[in-house]
């Protein structure tokens, strides 16, 4: 067949860009109608419509993901497009018909492709320097989601070719028209179009549209707001009426007039509509952890990274980037409303968020590592008060003496008895372990400190005291039960790795994050039950839920967990951390101040709530907290004991006094240990979860890497009638 000649490729290549996409677009018409007939388009449709219409078969728009606190309150919300569907009948009717008089005006009559309107815009546009397309909306709404379903796939050829000007497209996009037409009513096409469409600034369909440029719903879109909307989608960046108003404007008016010609409104409507002002009245989402709710953007940031960290969305980065895009993410969290409000509240009050220094507070629930709580002093964000940067989470600074929980917690799970004197004096020089600069190991307090015992050590915080005691116990051993409570920052390989004569250990020189050294601290409060620190409990795709449970494990006697904590009372009762006391109720506690002051720290609990507070400079130790709201030198009795009563009080409230400890073991507090040794029982046969019972009353400390509590032992290390010392650990397998 001879094709006119001016719809010759030639004519068609040496044409300027605008005739180039025109000629295209009737050249396509032309083989359509002339070299396909009609009922060989049709019988080709109907033996393909599933194929062609694949695309649209359980479609899921890209949508919102949001996170939620335990309570389901929000916390914040997140998404790659600002889209919220819609159905079509919560639109305002006047958005559908405007659509169909400016875009499509045969919509209602043709079956996908209309050519009798394709014509008419060659027509136009070789008329009048108003141009019109020749595509319909059944087509324009193929385009669109084939350039969503590339853009979702990442895949950047795919975008190009969905929107690259050429008669292959054209040809496809017709077809699948037709095919698309067979398969939806108009109804659930309009539907679909005004959904996927991009309004410009961020906003994608009608939902989003209406609210981003006017503040309100679909539903709600007047007449003149309507035909702005619809104007829009000619040029979405050129006729944004935010940016180009006038633009806006006479678009919108175009729309107007081609609703009168249309029959769809009255001369009246179309005046007084044109008379209105364009009333735009932006609305930008809040998403993302810097509008959480509440001020809780720090905790929102540990949950994102967490999220990431464990791969929860995906085995590699373009799995998790691909679900971050699709969107319709739940993502429900550990956080207390209650308890996060009274930490953020209780960190302001004490450090001022436009202050150098930050208060930092993580609060766990003892016995399922949910971290209720984090919180600091300055909002999350960029600007003066603000940071972004990982205080709560990250190895910021040294704990300082909050450390000796765990050099105490392995001397009482060795059996070594409180009552235990030791050479206390204000200096002491090691003579296994490496020394300090200056040579020696020197207290906070120099006032004399002779034979001290571990309960008085711990009272006082005698640093020469708790040398001598890491001698006896051993760094590694310190540091292995260190991770194993839930300080699993500790490096105990690799280049970092904790050295065997590392002296400094037990005083806080290396750094652990604030939430984890909660977690540790939550582990005594659950009679030595150590549960991993968790933000999620939950995350919900299109796929299905998953629940995030907590894995927890004894790594400490109830009796050893329920000694430490009679130890760390009298802390706050007569010692450093009398400060901490709460009002109403026992309270166990450390206090902490890390080398030259650079923080300062205090870290207690109760049988509810395990809370730590750190204060330090953002910027790190060359910023010491030296002549510091008001105080000379912050120690960790002053602002972050504070600090932690503010909190502690708050999140107590309507809640019963439990006693710390309903028993004390004689063995451990007055030194009458029938032994020190313990028989490893024979377990083999017995569920994981009854042998550590069993383990658990002979004094022993059970280890698993199989978390089904049903499985059954087949052997132990060390064996069934092994000696070992008291506390010891043994492990179980199960093949």
């Amino acid at each position: 067949m001879r094709l006119p000649s001016f719809l010759s490729v030639s004519r068609w290549r040496a044409a300027p860009r605008r005739d180039a996409v025109i000629a295209v677009v009737v050249v396509v018409a032309v083989i359509a109608a002339l070299v396909l007939p009609t009922f060989a388009i049709t019988r080709a449709v109907n033996a393909k419509v599933d194929e062609l219409t694949s695309d649209f078969q359980d479609l899921q728009l890209p949508g919102e993901s949001v996170m939620l606190a335990a309570d389901g309150t929000e916390i914040a919300r997140f998404a790659t497009y600002d889209r919220k569907p819609v159905a079509l009948a919560d639109v305002s009717p006047w958005v559908p018909a405007a659509l169909v008089a400016t875009e499509d005006v045969r919509f209602y009559q043709h079956q996908g492709f209309d050519f009798i309107g394709l014509l008419r815009a060659v027509r136009n546009n070789a008329e009048s320097e108003s141009q019109q397309g020749g595509s319909t909306i059944t087509m324009q709404y193929i385009k669109n989601v084939t350039m969503l379903k590339a853009e979702l796939a990442g895949d950047a050829a795919g975008v190009r070719k969905a929107t690259e000007s050429t008669i292959a497209r054209k040809a496809s996009e017709i077809v699948k028209a037709i095919a698309l037409e067979r398969r939806l009513s108009k109804a659930q096409i309009l539907e679909g179009y005004l959904n996927v469409v991009s309004f410009g600034s961020d906003a994608y369909g009608i939902e989003a549209a209406a609210r981003r440029y006017f503040s309100t719903d679909a539903r709600n879109l007047s007449l003149s707001q309507a035909a702005t909307l619809v104007g829009i989608l000619k040029a979405p960046s050129l006729l944004n009426p935010i940016r180009n108003p006038e633009g806006a404007r006479d678009r919108r008016n175009l729309v107007l007039d081609r609703m009168l010609a249309n029959g769809d409104i009255s001369e009246s409507q179309a005046q007084q509509a044109k008379a209105e002002p364009l009333g735009v009245r932006a609305t930008y989402p809040g998403r993302g952890c810097e509008a959480a709710t509440g001020g809780w953007g720090t905790y929102c940031d540990a949950v994102l990274r967490e999220l990431t960290d464990d791969r929860m969305l995906g085995a590699t980065q373009e799995q998790e980037d691909a679900a971050w895009t699709r969107g319709g993410l739940v993502i429900r969290t550990a956080l207390v409303p209650t308890v996060q409000r009274a930490a953020r509240a209780a960190a302001r009050a004490n450090v001022p968020a436009v202050h150098r220094a930050s208060a930092v507070v993580a609060v766990v629930k003892p016995g399922t590592g949910h971290v209720a709580a984090l919180a600091l002093s300055k909002d999350f964000g960029s600007g003066r008060g603000k940071t972004e940067l990982p205080l709560g989470t990250a190895p910021v600074t040294g704990p300082g003496s909050t450390m000796k929980l765990f050099t105490l917690a392995r001397a009482v799970s060795d059996g070594i008895p409180l009552t235990t004197v030791m050479r206390g004096g204000t200096t002491y020089t090691s003579p296994t372990l490496a020394n300090p600069a200056s040579g020696a190991f020197h207290n906070y307090n120099t006032s004399p400190a002779s034979n001290v015992s571990i309960v008085q050590a711990t009272t006082r915080s005698l640093n020469t005291a708790f040398v001598q005691l890491e001698e006896r116990v051993g760094v590694l051993r310190i540091a292995d039960l260190a991770t194993r409570m839930g300080a699993t920052a500790i490096p105990l390989t690799g280049a970092r790795a904790v050295n065997a004569d590392e002296g400094s250990f037990t005083l806080g020189a290396r750094e652990i994050p604030v939430v984890q050294m909660a977690t540790a601290y939550a582990t005594v409060a659950a009679n030595g039950l150590a549960c991993p620190a968790t933000f999620i409990t939950s995350v919900t795709t299109p796929a299905g839920t998953t629940d995030i449970p907590s894995v927890c494990q004894q790594v400490l006697t109830p009796a050893a967990a329920r000694a430490i904590t009679w130890t760390l009372e009298q802390v706050t009762g007569e010692g450093t951390g009398k400060s901490a006391r709460l009002p109403d109720r026992p309270v166990a506690g450390k206090t902490g101040t890390s080398q030259d002051v650079a923080s300062a720290w205090f870290a207690g609990f109760t049988p509810d709530w395990a809370t730590v507070v750190m204060v330090a400079d953002p910027r790190g130790p060359k910023y010491p907290l030296v002549n510091t709201l008001g105080h000379s030198r912050v120690y960790g009795g002053t602002i972050p004991a504070a600090t932690f009563v503010d909190t502690m009080t708050e999140i107590h409230k309507g809640l019963p006094v439990k006693p710390m400890v309903d028993a004390l073991d004689a063995e451990y507090l007055l030194a009458e240990q029938s032994s020190l040794t313990r028989v490893v029982p024979d377990v083999t046969g017995m569920t994981i979860a009854d042998a550590a019972a069993a383990l658990v009353d002979a004094g022993l400390l059970p280890e698993s890497t199989n978390k089904a509590g049903t499985a059954v032992v087949t052997r132990t290390e060390p064996g069934p009638g092994v000696e070992v010392g008291k506390g010891a650990a043994v492990r179980l397998f199960t093949q």
